[in-house]
């Protein structure tokens, strides 16, 4: 039960200190971007594969993008794991912008508590 609230205790670390970093993203989600660069071009690809997946799904590669070629959407990392993980707020919301700001905050919070878990089962003591 120790150990429990140790790990809980950890991830609202993590937790707290993601909305410190990212601060005025929590608030808005829909409507605010850290930056004008490749942010905007991973969300649109985001928000394609997840309405491409749940109205096409073999249809998933032919975006609406670089017209006269097919497949256009092969020449960029698809950010799989990252659509699966704003599926649900992206659909809430309805903004587009909220699949990268989701997946930034939420993000910093996975990798900072997994480093916290892969160090605990390496040296074995709290």
């Amino acid at each position: 039960m120790e150990r429990v609230k140790i790990h809980l205790f950890a991830l609202s670390i993590f937790l707290i200190s993601a909305i410190y970093i990212t601060f005025p993203l929590i608030f808005h989600l829909g409507d605010y971007i850290s930056g004008f660069g490749d942010e905007l071009v991973i969300t649109w690809i985001q928000n394609w594969v997840i309405h491409s997946l749940f109205s096409n799904p073999f249809s998933l590669f032919n975006a609406n993008i670089y017209y006269p070629f097919q497949n256009s959407l092969a020449f960029s990392d698809l950010f799989m794991t990252s659509n699966i993980l704003s599926f649900i707020p992206v659909k809430l919301i309805r903004e587009p912008i909220v699949a990268f700001n989701f997946t930034l905050i939420s993000s910093i919070i996975f990798l900072g508590y997994s480093i916290y878990i892969f160090t605990f089962y390496i040296t074995k003591n709290l």
